[in-house]
């Protein structure tokens, strides 16, 4: 290999004409290794002798022409050493890092490129890496505000993409600077869409619940049914309910330890289904999952699913192929809308159960254990402040102040006699 000293030696004491010829020979490996394209001379009409090929694809593809072969290999080097370091083919680097050198999932690929394509257009993803400065950034980041009004924390993803894009591109010396780390996000905020759910449209009500148990007690050869039904009992993920087993079930728990997840190939390839050994929140730190205590509903519900049919799977249709994690959340959302429940995803389960468990009586360390997360987060985002909930507050504040009313009376009236 050639170390930075020799490089020094051959720029101070080569000659013009050996530099020259070294740099024309490093382009032309350049160019043939990013430009898989015929290049061709012209051999008849007014134009022979002149040297031409195509770049691009689709409806991008233009052709090229120079009168020269080395002109046409000059341009088609400034072409290709354009594309190289144009804010989106850096990203492109980043993903393929991130897969191959990171670690990363597909899904997590999948992700990251969904929310490039909604948040960068094309007129910034075409600018080379190393001219963007933060003014760019802070326009890219308000057009987006203004014409998405995407929420607090999809902006955040978004500034967090553009930020990783350009650390990339500084640790391979592809720029100078990271202008997004000095965006300050909370000047936006204002623009973005604060609206939230009440906690009432965020879990199933005990009417709901009800109405979607007779829906799913009816339908009970059903797969997705009995996933439905199994989801009410446990408030497990859609996730964990398609990739639950047989082998799963214990004398007296259910071991929640494995999730279904889509894995799509760098390419975008063909998505397929997979299975991997921990639950959502033990993604860093598999800790082989959670137990949940089988009731006498739940008993019910897995009697019902053996008469589906033998299968590793629980849950399986008729061909014992898997259900998919997909299929029952549509399912789901089926069985709401025609129920007229506005709320229609599996997560509202989950949220249920968790009131319920307040209302038996368990902390929340006890009711983080049984949904599979930590105490905080069963605070911040799992205990409800519902309209649903005021009718028992009001009665317990008024009988409150009906015995604490009494007892002032009382006490006056002690106070009024004495002083007769």
């Amino acid at each position: 290999a050639i170390s930075p000293e020799d490089l020094m030696i051959v720029l101070s004491y080569g000659s013009e004409a050996e530099i020259s010829d070294m740099v024309k020979k490093a382009k032309i490996k350049f160019v043939n290794e990013h430009h898989h394209r015929s290049i061709t001379q012209l051999t008849k009409g007014a134009k022979a002798g002149r040297w031409k090929t195509y770049v691009g694809t689709g409806a991008t593809t233009k052709e090229v022409q120079r009168a020269t072969k080395e002109e046409l290999y000059d341009w088609l080097y400034a072409y290709y050493s354009e594309q190289q370091t144009t804010f989106a083919c850096v990203f492109e680097m980043l993903m393929v890092y991130k897969l191959t050198a990171l670690n990363r999932k597909p899904k997590t690929i999948e992700d990251d490129r969904c929310n490039y394509h909604r948040f960068i257009p094309s007129s910034f993803s075409a600018k080379r890496i190393d001219t963007i400065n933060k003014d760019d950034v802070a326009t890219l980041i308000r057009n987006a505000v203004i014409t998405l009004r995407p929420t607090p924390e999809a902006l955040k993803r978004m500034k967090q993409i553009i930020s990783q894009t350009f650390d990339y591109a500084l640790d391979h010396d592809l720029c100078t600077s990271n202008p997004a780390a000095r965006i300050d996000l909370s000047c936006y905020y204002k623009d973005c869409n604060l609206t939230r759910k009440a906690d009432e449209d965020k879990a199933f009500s005990d009417r709901e619940l009800e109405l979607l148990s007779g829906y799913a007690y009816k339908r009970s050869t059903n797969p997705h049914a009995l996933m439905m039904l199994l989801s009410a009992e446990t408030g497990m993920r859609s996730a964990e309910l398609a990739a639950l087993k047989w082998e799963d079930i214990e004398d007296n728990y259910i071991h929640i330890h494995r999730q279904q997840l889509y894995e799509n190939g760098l390419d975008g390839g063909t998505r397929r289904i997979t299975y991997v050994d921990y639950n959502k929140n033990e993604r860093i730190f598999p800790d082989d999952g959670r137990r949940f205590p089988i009731t006498p509903k739940i008993t019910a519900i897995l009697k019902m699913a053996r008469l589906l049919g033998p299968g590793e799977m629980m849950f399986h249709d008729k061909g014992k192929r898997e259900v998919s994690k997909d299929s029952y959340e549509q399912y789901l959302a089926r069985a709401c809308t025609a129920l007229g429940i506005s709320t229609t995803n599996n997560h509202a389960y989950r949220m249920a159960l968790n009131s319920r468990l307040i209302a038996m009586g368990l902390p929340s360390t006890d009711r983080a254990l049984l949904l599979g997360h930590d105490a905080a987060t069963n605070e911040r985002f799992y205990t409800l402040t519902d309209r649903r909930r005021l009718d028992n507050i009001s009665q317990i504040m008024h009988q409150y102040a009906l015995e604490a009313g009494v007892n002032d009376c009382e006490h006056r009236g002690a106070d009024n006699s004495a002083i007769a």
